[in-house]
């Protein structure tokens, strides 16, 4: 019964292992289906990967064309490249039948025990089936699917076909496939011209090409930690070359003792920057691991599908809005020199195919010039980039633009073309010559085309469009290739970062109606006197915060900066300090504490310190007794004055460079200091002691009539009693005359003791400062610096009393801030901050705006990589969801703090430096009747926003947010669905943009641009289709309704007249300024403050 049983055993094992080889030669041998056939291979590794605008439908581009790829036979291969790939990935690959059984094992067994995949075990056959016949997920179903492909490889292909196809499939971070491709890329080589170094290194990367590639790299840290990722694993490969026998010791010792010679190659094929950007994203760790998870880790030949939130129609619109500027900008700085143009234009592609989209630019060729009137130019132009079969007319319209921007050119700013000038324009062309032109209107038949005369230009610029940090536009440059401006290009952006200190300001116990100091003044940091300068004449000493917006006012915004954290209490600024690494640490020691303030953050606390944080505290002190005393003066000219008198011996340094004037109101501003002015009291009251006839006249002493002064002491004497003395050592100014000695002892000698205490007490420094109020000061002064003197240098009660630590805290609150929102470029602490001394991108400056007038901050991902803001999903070649992107965001500034800056905004639009906006923005819509409405009522759209120069007009910028419609439909409001957008204009070489009297400044250069953006936006998502425009219609405004969220917030009237400070409500001022606090009893505002860092913010 034993051996029946035993029989039957073997009978049994034996035919399973019959119907296994059977099935083995069925699935392998005989029916191994289509997809091993080697046309279906080829087909695989010529597979795209498209990418495709928001609409899902329209392409944006394709990854993985065909010239992507170079494809090389396995005789083109370098032998080193063979070799090394074979001791990188599979040393045994020549060897085995497409399984390393043990490394399987390995796999096998730790596989299933997590129940999952979680080892490889592949060799070069497992890892070519893998890429070639999408293995699905990381289950071990899948796994055994990718074994049986590569048993059908090793079956049907020799193993150089193998190797071959694998050479020709691997990923070059999202520039195509390939050892061809990678030859170029990484070294700017042929492949056969590779060294070995340079082939091991490829073959060491193509599992990880991102992991090891310098290029992609955005900071110098991570660029150098690829490089040595590079050089490790390299070393690694040529080590395995050297052990298995394929070079010798002398090889590896030479080839590890260089560096890897990285030269990027200039590729054969561009994207536009759109498909530069996906690469990107393609790129990063986020969607890197979810596509490995679905099983696949070589995107170049997977098939997927890329989805993106990029708008098609808002996209075109935004594309026309920069060139369009681009081109009129460039002719009133460069003009329109035809011989330069004629060169440049022959190396363009002509024409732009049959079927020409309005907003397109092409090269055309003139047929016929006509002088009119009307005056016009026939073109043609080709579809196929050589014969100019089609025509077009630029007629007078399409002349005037263009025109009007010569005449500039040739004159002034302010000078205005009309069609009496269009022979000036035809002077500059000829029949038979190249023009660059725009589609303005298509006709009802084929090939009927109005064109507007444009120019390529030298010029550049970026613009981009983003809602809730998603990308729904972005413009690079001119072309929108190659370069991208918007994401990679870091410009000064000047102005346009001042509303990121008024939001840090509000956050720290500021309100936007608080007076600023907008009066010239000297900042001392660092032992650095900082003079900024006004772009521009202003009236006013004194500014609200709302206005120092609207009129950009620069020095009011420097003087806010110094005095950031002036409004906190003693516990809020130490919580500001933990936060900005500038607090004692917990179990730090005095000593270490003092070196680390003292070395990392060059805070030194001696004399001189001590002396300016006394001075403060004094004048601090003293304002409530002069008040008292009617010294109401005195107290506003404190505001002007600054201690040490140490700059006045480098007046030299800080006037060079600069104009006469300049130089003349610098050293005024220098001389404004509380030493020289007790200098001069002593020198004064020496006078007073010499002899009355020791000279004709007391040097220093001038007098003036002052008819506001109380009179009477003077009688009986020269003087009337009513006049003005001011003791200086340079000139006084005109209206000033010299005290006679004679007449001022015979006045001394006709007062009581009193009157004569009375009278030198209010003798004035340099017409400035009272002989009793630096008297006051002197004693306050001496007080407080006793007091100073006594504590511990470097403990919080001197510490925070350091202007410079309170500055630097200030600053780095700000970098903070800016950190949090999104910049990512190198900031620098200085006080030329809010004008923009700082270099941002485009993309930075934009996600700060949507900071701002929202209060949060959208991030996608988990880093800043700017691919991630414009991928939605990505799909597999069956539809399958791999990725789907997810928004994280997080509240930087309350919903009051965002309001009043986003009201400032508005303001600056209204009645300042963007008002270019407020006319340019108009309400219309592409439902032909709903527009035939709108005609009629020429409705405009309220935007906010802020204009930028940078210095020399190197750069001119505009960011903004059109806001959302209300979901009542009866108007906008400021909300988290609203579009932020962002514009500049400036030549690469940061050369100014000036020619005579015409400076491209935010208003005129980047605001133009920004407003036909602007209106594109209006357009693109259909506002006039979720507006009530028969309710707008009725209610007779010219402008659709943009309502605040009612926050408690209160509307004061304020006038441009006296710096946006407030004025009574029946003052008929149009102005006003939207903020937070309470009307008093007698019609006055109460400011609200509150300390709400960004911090805090994020519970809410």
């Amino acid at each position: 019964m034993g051996k029946k049983i035993l029989y039957i055993f073997v009978a049994l094992s034996f035919a399973a292992v019959l119907a296994a080889a059977g099935f083995f030669q069925w699935l392998v041998v005989v029916s191994p289906g289509e997809a091993i056939r080697q046309e279906n291979i080829e087909k695989k590794l010529a597979m795209e990967s498209p990418a495709y605008y928001a609409d899902g439908v329209t392409k944006i581009g394709v990854f993985f064309q065909d010239a992507h790829r170079q494809y090389l036979s396995y005789d083109e291969l370098p032998e080193s490249f063979i070799k090394a790939i074979v001791a990188a990935e599979d040393h045994q690959f020549f060897q085995h039948h497409g399984i390393d059984l043990p490394g399987f094992a390995r796999a096998m067994f730790a596989n299933l025990r997590a129940g999952r995949v979680v080892q490889g075990g592949s060799t070069i056959t497992q890892q070519t089936a893998k890429n070639l016949f999408e293995r699905k997920g990381r289950s071990v179903k899948a796994k055994l699917t990718e074994l049986l492909f590569a048993l059908r490889l090793e079956y049907h292909y020799p193993k150089e076909k193998i190797l071959e196809f694998y050479a020709n499939q691997f990923y070059v971070s999202g520039n195509g496939l390939g050892l061809g491709v990678a030859a170029r890329y990484y070294f700017d080589k042929e492949a056969h011209e590779l060294n070995l170094l340079e082939a091991a290194f490829i073959a060491g990367s193509v599992k990880r090409p991102n992991y090891y590639n310098p290029f992609i790299k955005k900071t110098e840290e991570d660029i150098n930690k690829a490089r040595e990722n590079a050089r490790i694993r390299t070393g690694y490969v040529l080590g395995q070359m050297e052990k298995l026998g394929m070079i010798s010791a002398d090889e590896y010792q030479q080839a590890t003792s260089s560096e890897i010679p990285f030269n990027k190659g200039k590729m054969q094929f561009r994207l536009n920057t759109l498909m530069d950007l996906v690469k990107d994203g393609l790129d990063d760790a986020e969607i890197e691991a979810a596509l490995e998870e679905y099983g696949i880790d070589n995107v170049a030949t997977s098939g997927v599908r890329i989805f993106t939130t990029i708008d098609k129609k808002l996209q075109d619109g935004t594309l026309f809005a920069v060139q369009s500027e681009l081109s009129r900008l460039d002719v009133r700085l460069n003009g329109y020199d035809r011989q330069q143009l004629q060169k440049l234009y022959a190396d363009m592609v002509f024409g732009g195919g049959r079927n020409l989209s309005v907003g397109q630019f092409l090269v055309a060729r003139v047929l016929e010039i006509r002088k009119g009137p009307p005056a016009g130019i026939l073109v043609s132009f080709s579809t196929n980039g050589h014969d100019a079969v089609q025509q077009g007319m630029i007629d007078e319209k399409g002349l005037l633009p263009l025109l009007s921007s010569l005449i500039q050119y040739k004159g002034q700013r302010w000078s205005v073309a009309s069609k009496k000038d269009v022979p000036q324009l035809f002077q500059e062309i000829k029949p038979n010559d190249l023009v660059y032109v725009s589609v303005r209107e298509t006709g009802k038949e084929p090939g009927e085309y109005l064109f507007d005369l444009e120019k390529y230009p030298e010029l550049q610029g970026a613009a981009l469009v983003l809602q809730q940090g998603r990308l729904e536009a972005l413009v690079g440059g001119m072309d929108n290739f190659f370069y991208n401006r918007a994401i990679a290009g870091k410009r000064p952006m000047g102005s346009v970062v001042k509303p990121l200190l008024y939001a840090a300001a509000m956050q720290l116990g500021w309100n936007s109606l608080d007076p600023l100091n907008n009066a010239r003044n000297m900042f001392v940091y660092h032992r650095q006197a900082y003079i900024p300068r006004p772009d521009h004449d202003s009236p006013h000493k004194w500014v609200s915060m709302n206005w120092a917006g609207v009129h950009s006012e620069n020095v009011a915004s420097v003087w806010l900066l110094y005095h950031l954290c002036d409004k906190l209490t003693p516990a809020q600024f130490k919580e500001v300090l933990a936060h900005v690494g500038m607090a004692r640490e917990k179990g730090e020691s005095y000593q270490d504490y003092l070196r680390r303030v003292r070395d990392e953050m060059g805070i030194l606390v001696e004399k001189t310190a001590l002396e300016q944080a006394a001075f403060e505290q004094a004048m601090a002190a003293s304002e409530a007794d002069l008040i008292f005393d009617g010294r109401q003066e005195d107290v506003n000219n404190l505001a002007f004055i600054h201690f040490s008198d140490q700059f006045e011996d480098e007046l030299d340094e800080l006037t060079d460079d600069v104009s006469p004037a300049e130089g003349e109101v610098r050293a005024r501003i220098v001389g404004r200091n509380y030493i020289r002015y007790r200098k001069l009291q002593r020198q004064f009251l020496a006078e007073l002691e010499m002899s009355p006839g020791s000279s004709a006249f007391v040097s220093g002493l001038y007098v003036r009539s002052s008819p506001a002064a109380d009179g009477g002491w003077g009688q009986g004497t020269a003087f009337a009693g009513s006049e003005r003395f001011s003791y200086t050592d340079g000139n006084p100014g005109p209206g000033w005359r010299p005290v006679e000695r004679r007449a001022l002892f015979e006045l001394l000698g006709a007062l009581s003791e009193g009157e004569k205490r009375d009278f030198l007490a209010n003798v004035r420094m340099d017409d400035q400062l009272s002989l009793a109020t630096i008297d006051l000061l002197a004693e306050n002064m001496r007080t407080a610096l006793q007091k100073l003197s006594s504590l511990p240098s470097y403990g919080d009660e001197v510490l925070h009393s350091i202007r410079d630590f309170r500055v630097l805290a200030g600053l780095r609150y700000l970098i903070r801030l800016s950190r949090e929102m999104g910049v990512v470029s190198s900031l620098e602490p200085v006080l030329s901050f809010p004008l923009g001394s700082n270099v941002m991108s485009l993309f930075e400056l934009a996600r700060v705006y949507e900071a701002l007038t929202t209060g949060i901050a959208f991030r996608s991902g988990q880093d800043a990589n700017p691919g991630l803001s414009l991928i939605s999903r990505i799909e597999s070649a069956d539809g399958d969801v791999i990725y789907e992107a997810k928004v994280g965001s997080r509240r930087l500034l309350d919903e009051k703090t965002a309001l009043a800056v986003s009201d400032i905004l508005r303001n600056v639009v209204r009645f300042g430096t963007g008002r270019y906006a407020a006319d340019n923005i108009f309400l219309h819509s592409s439902d032909p009747v709903v527009e035939a409405q709108l005609a009629q009522l020429d409705l405009r759209v309220p935007v906010l926003g802020k204009t930028g120069t940078s210095n020399r007009f190197t750069n001119a910028s505009f960011a903004g947010v059109v806001p959302e419609v209300r979901a009542t439909g009866d108007g906008l409001t400021v909300g988290q669905k609203g579009f932020t957008v962002a514009a500049y204009v400036g030549f690469d070489d940061n050369r100014p943009m000036t020619r005579n009297s015409t400076r491209i400044a935010g208003s005129s250069g980047a605001l133009p641009a920004w407003s036909k953006v602007a209106a594109s936006v209006v357009l693109a998502k259909n506002y006039a289709g979720m507006l009530d425009v028969v309710d707008l219609a009725f209610s007779g405004q010219n402008e659709v309704p943009l309502v605040y969220p009612d926050l408690g917030q209160v509307e004061v009237a304020v006038s441009d007249g006296n710096g946006g400070l407030p004025v009574s409500a029946d003052n008929q001022q149009k102005a006003s300024v939207v903020t937070f606090g309470k009307f008093s009893a007698g019609g006055e505002v109460v400011a609200e403050r509150s300390f709400r860092p960004f911090w805090r913010n994020s519970d809410q």
